[in-house]
């Protein structure tokens, strides 16, 4: 009799893996998003020097060193920030802070330091800007069903009601919110 076994690789995160495949390859974060309906670049906050939240599962591990994302509309002297964050939310583990939306197009700033996700962890992405009126950023739109399943029994997605300032993220997940419905921009994170 032939049998299968599924055999499962375990990665240290101290030590990052070596596969080219895991280190040169990208991923859309925050993974899961896309079930939601990705539409035209929209504003992504409801009020200015506010983070929002998302939590996800990350389905492969990857070395990432860099964020990509577009701008629809700039603004001069607009900032915006992006960072992950530890599962458990205490530990802001790298973020591409201050970065000049005032012009359109894509943006891939390099992020404060290179790290690895590890496949099947939890993390945290968090994102803030200086305007939430005329800067617009290609997002996808969570419905208002998706955030109250994601939000029944424990908080995984919201706004903090801790403020930010010049477009830098807080150095933790504090004092979230659970969001009615968030706009999350698409971000694309590789070395």
């Amino acid at each position: 009799m032939v049998g299968s076994v599924r055999m499962r690789r375990t990665i240290d995160a101290s030590s990052p893996p070596s596969s080219p495949v895991l280190n040169n390859a990208g991923v859309w974060l925050p993974f899961g998003t896309t079930s939601l309906q990705l539409v035209d670049a929209n504003t992504i906050q409801g009020a200015p020097n506010q983070e929002q939240f998302y939590q996800f599962v990350q389905p492969y591990t990857i070395t990432i060193g860099h964020v990509t994302f577009a701008i629809g509309t700039g603004l001069a002297g607009s900032l915006f920030g992006v960072a992950l964050y530890s599962g458990d939310g205490t530990q802001k583990l790298t973020a591409a802070d201050g970065v000049s939306t005032a012009t359109a197009g894509n943006k891939r700033p390099a992020l404060s330091s290179v790290i690895t996700l590890i496949a099947d962890a939890t993390y945290w992405i968090g994102w803030t800007g200086t305007d939430n009126v005329t800067v617009t950023i290609l997002n996808f739109l969570e419905s208002t069903f998706q955030a109250s399943i994601r939000n029944q029994s424990v908080t995984r997605s919201g706004r903090s009601t801790t403020a930010t300032a010049g477009g830098v993220t807080l150095a933790t997940v504090n004092n979230v919110i659970a969001g009615v419905q968030l706009r999350i921009p698409e971000f694309y994170f590789d070395l």
